[in-house]
């Protein structure tokens, strides 16, 4: 089919749900957003181009529609059309946790009560919202735990200057609460996924329990034929059209966890979101003056790459004293640079900030930056080092890989970051 017929039987299959559906009354507005959709779609070239080819083709549709228009049902009945007439997929992406239930659970649902081809959904969440069985059950009591888990908080200076510290009473309700989420997840009584607790928990409270990408061995864990994770990105496999969020999209660029971006048809719901959502994701702050972290983070790589005898922990006090001392200079380079500035801006509306225009540094700073740089990636070396002699362990001696999985998972996290 060309692009044309493409675009023409995508109208069809969205004018057949309008006229097909009880009530409903198309719209104008509606009817405009389908065709550009349509069009754009059809035009799009999916799957990769080779160098030689040059740029592929980009279909691109910026659209703003008002209240009510119906943008919804005007994305996806022609997107799923096209999507399943060129064999591909559909990705929708959205903003907020409301608008992908209401795809989820009443717009996809009806559309595929209606639409002459049948086809398949899912709901893609990050890892971070699913539990992480071994780590519930070494907190909860029920596993075989390797250490406190209260070493697993680096940053205690930090959690306490937010909140107050916990009592006795707390942290025991904490365990409890942990207690109880393993047994019921033991029982089939709860699907493992934090948004399906009668009472979401706190980040606090859920984060040690939080399954984590960098903290996970996949094949390697004991608790991997069960993992609540891995069973929910099967469903995704056999899905036509997969509804996640922007966190979601821009974590997983290149992670293989969505359809990859050049060979599926994206929509981007909400997408004057994006902006700030990609400015989260990929910035990231340190606090100079709390590094309190690097010496815990370093006791403790040393303590366990010495049990998996990684010769690199030999390197970790030189490490860790270097990339504590170069951070607290640069600490007092940058007061030095901007203090003053930021001294005299008004804090009434939030924290004072000094931008860099252009992002051009000071030279001033790049020679304390490139040393700060230096130092980090010979910690995270070690780090890495003793990761990867753990995941070798877990495969020569599979009757220690719960142990080793739990060394895993409060090193091993630490690595990328």
């Amino acid at each position: 089919m060309s692009s044309t017929e493409w675009a023409q039987a995508a109208l069809q299959a969205f004018d057949a749900v309008v006229q097909s559906t009880e009530g409903f009354r198309g719209r104008a507005g509606q009817r405009s957003m389908a065709e550009q959709v349509a069009r754009t779609f059809s035009q799009a070239q999916l799957g990769k181009v080779d160098e030689e080819e040059g740029e592929p083709t980009r279909a691109i549709a910026v659209i703003q529609a008002g209240t009510g228009v119906g943008k919804s049902l005007a994305y996806c009945a022609p997107a799923i059309a096209i999507a399943l007439a060129r064999g591909t997929r559909v990705l929708i992406s959205t903003a907020t946790v409301a608008l992908q239930e209401q795809l989820v659970n009443k717009d996809l649902p009806a559309l595929a009560a209606q639409m002459e081809q049948p086809f398949k959904f899912a709901l893609a969440k990050g890892r971070g919202r699913y539990v992480c069985k071994l780590k519930l059950e070494r907190l909860a009591g029920t596993g075989e735990a390797d250490g406190d888990p209260e070493d697993d908080d680096l940053f205690p200076e930090e959690a306490a200057s937010a909140r107050p510290r916990r009592s006795h009473q707390e942290t025991e309700a904490r365990m409890q609460f942990y207690a109880s989420m393993a047994q019921t997840l033991a029982q089939g009584a709860w699907d493992g996924d934090r948004d399906s607790l009668d009472t979401p928990p706190e980040p606090e409270v859920w984060s040690p329990v939080a399954a984590e990408g960098a903290s996970c061995t996949g094949r390697h864990c004991p608790a991997f034929s069960q993992c609540v994770y891995y069973d929910k990105r099967k469903e995704l496999v056999g899905a036509q059209v997969i509804v996640a969020n922007h966190d979601l999209l821009l974590s997983s660029l290149g992670a293989r966890v969505l359809p990859e971006l050049d060979n599926c048809l994206l929509v981007l719901d909400e997408a004057h979101h994006l902006p700030a959502t990609a400015l989260e994701q990929f910035a990231c702050s340190a606090n100079l003056s709390r590094l309190g972290w690097i010496d815990r983070l370093a006791s403790r790589a040393l303590r366990i790459g010495t049990l998996v005898e990684v010769s690199e922990v030999a390197d970790i006090p030189r490490q860790s004293s270097q990339l504590r001392q170069t951070l607290q200079d640069l600490e007092r380079l940058v007061m030095d640079l901007y203090g003053p500035a930021l001294r005299s801006q008004p804090g009434a509306w939030g924290p004072a900030r000094a931008r860099v225009p252009r992002g051009e540094l000071p030279e001033a700073l790049l020679e304390p930056l490139g040393q700060l740089a230096h130092h980090a990636a010979g910690f995270l070396d070690s780090l890495r080092a003793i990761s990867k002699a753990l995941r070798a362990e877990m495969r020569d001696k599979p009757d220690e890989a719960r142990r080793l999985s739990q060394l895993y998972a409060q090193i091993g996290m630490l690595a990328p970051r």
